[in-house]
C-alpha cells in the first residue's frame, strides 16, 4: 500500500469538495457581476455630456449637478472597493485552507520518514 499517494488523493478530493463549497457559499460570480456593473456605471456618469452650468445630463430623464455626479461617483466606487474586497476575500478562504492542509500533511510525512530505518 502506498500511503502518500492515497493521502494525496484524499487531499485532493477534500481540497476540490472544500473549493467548491466555498465557492458556492460566496457566490463570487455575483460579487464580480455587481463590481463590474459599478465600475460601468462610473464610466458612464464619467463620460456622460455636462453643459456650460455645470449639469450633468445622465440620462434623457436624469440630470446631476456636478456635486451630486462627485458625490455618486465617490459612492460607487467605495461600492466597488467593498466587493473587490469581498472577492478576494472570498478567493482567500477558498484557497489557503487546502494549501494549509497540504503543508501539513507534507510536514507529518516529512516527520514520519525520521523514524524509519536507514537501509544501510
Amino acid at each position: 500500500m502506498n500511503w502518500s499517494k492515497g493521502f494525496f488523493r484524499v487531499w485532493l478530493a477534500i481540497s476540490v469538495v472544500w473549493i467548491a463549497v466555498s465557492l458556492i457559499v460566496a457566490r463570487p460570480d455575483q460579487s464580480f457581476h455587481y463590481y463590474s456593473s459599478f465600475d460601468e456605471m462610473a464610466d458612464r456618469l464619467r463620460q456622460a455630456p455636462s453643459d456650460a452650468n455645470g449639469t450633468v445630463h445622465f440620462s434623457a430623464k436624469r440630470t446631476l449637478t456636478q456635486d451630486e455626479t462627485d458625490e455618486l461617483l465617490n459612492e460607487l466606487e467605495s461600492r466597488s472597493a467593498a466587493k473587490r474586497s469581498e472577492l478576494l476575500s472570498s478567493l482567500f478562504a477558498a484557497l489557503v485552507p487546502p494549501l494549509v492542509l497540504l503543508g501539513f500533511g507534507v510536514a507529518v510525512a516529512w516527520v514520519l520518514r525520521g523514524f524509519k530505518k536507514s537501509s544501510s
